[in-house]
């Protein structure tokens, strides 16, 4: 199906310009995680986390269940690296959950 990229381009989805601008800012913003997060070993433990724990955290201690489409880092990667493939800091999150953890890390780490 032909869409109109944001740019104005006619195409599928998204004109290959977008998508290479969309990662740079991506790899610009995340730094090194933004690599970190392509590796054949975060895509594995990433699968078994959710495998593992297929429904979010958040929302089942608080009585709802709500599918987990997100696996976070309880400790974030740029406070402690060393845990990036740590299974004990991971925790599954729905997608409204982990935008919420994520907004609050980054107020707490002023950024």
């Amino acid at each position: 199906m032909t869409r109109i990229c944001r740019c104005g381009a006619r195409v599928d989805g998204r004109c290959d310009d977008c998508t290479r601008r969309t990662q740079r800012v991506i790899t610009r913003r995340r730094g090194s995680a933004g690599r970190f997060y392509s590796t054949a070993a975060w895509t594995r433990l990433r699968a078994h986390k959710i495998a593992r724990d297929p429904l979010c955290e958040v929302c089942l201690a608080e009585g709802r269940t709500e599918a987990a489409t997100e696996v976070d880092h309880i400790v974030p990667i740029d406070v402690d690296w060393g845990r990036r493939l740590d299974i004990t800091n991971l925790q599954s999150l729905s997608r409204s959950c982990h935008a919420r953890k994520t907004a609050a890390d980054k107020r707490t780490a002023g950024g």
